[in-house]
Parts: structure tokens; C-alpha cells; sequence
């Protein structure tokens, strides 16, 4: 799982099976205020261990929250952990973020994510 989060820079993943997923539609937004669990990133202590680690805080995730998603992103030498859903809308996704004190929701789409003040701001000039 590490690897795979280290390769892409981050993912969402199943927070039972811990696979990736990869829709082709749709956007992942993190559900609570700021980031869930942040860990430092150390390779010295092998993937085995991590992935051991990261297995552990998806497991609290998903009896604290009760989500089926987790998103993780790298960032300055520390995974951030938080737990997600995936929402079919654009606008509905920012406004979720704004809510939830979110800097970024993700695209699966654009494959990238989107600052949600900057979103919000387009938004509103819309409406």
C-alpha cells in the first residue's frame, strides 16, 4: 500500500480490502475537519511495517467514521490520512471540502485535485 501511495503521491482506497480505486467519474472528499491522521514518512523501517501502520488507522477510520473510503496524499515527508467519500458532483464536492475545512478535493476524472477556495470562489460567480 505504501509503495503504491508513494508511487502515485497519494490514492483513495477500499477501507476494507485496502485496494486502491480508481473510478473514472466522481470526486473524493475528505469528511472531517483539516486531515484525520498524519504519520511520518520513514522508508528506513521498510514497507512491511507501514503498510502494517497504515492497515491499522484505515481499520480506526472505518470504525470511527463509518466510511468506505480512505484518501491518503504525501506531502513534505508525511503521509496524511483521512477518511473520504465520493460524490458524483463538482459543486457538491467543494461545498462538502468548505465544509469539512478541506484545501483540495480530487478528481478522478482530471486525475488531479482542485484547490476548494478557488473552486468555491468559481462557484459563486456562477450562481
Amino acid at each position: 500500500m505504501l509503495e503504491y501511495i508513494l508511487k502515485n503521491g497519494g490514492g483513495t482506497f477500499d477501507a476494507e480490502t485496502f485496494e486502491p480505486v480508481e473510478p473514472t467519474e466522481g470526486y473524493s472528499v475528505g469528511v472531517v475537519f483539516g486531515t484525520y491522521k498524519v504519520l511520518e514518512i520513514a522508508p528506513e523501517f521498510g514497507f512491511d511495517l507501514w503498510d502494517m501502520d497504515i492497515q491499522s488507522v484505515f481499520e480506526e477510520i472505518v470504525e470511527k467514521f463509518n466510511v468506505k473510503h480512505v484518501g491518503a496524499w504525501v506531502s513534505d515527508g508525511f503521509l496524511h490520512l483521512d477518511p473520504v467519500v465520493i460524490v458524483d458532483e463538482f459543486a457538491d464536492a467543494v461545498r462538502l471540502g468548505a465544509e469539512n475545512g478541506q484545501q483540495e478535493i480530487y478528481s478522478f476524472a482530471d486525475r488531479r485535485s482542485f484547490d476548494v477556495i478557488n473552486a468555491l470562489y468559481e462557484l459563486t460567480k456562477e450562481a
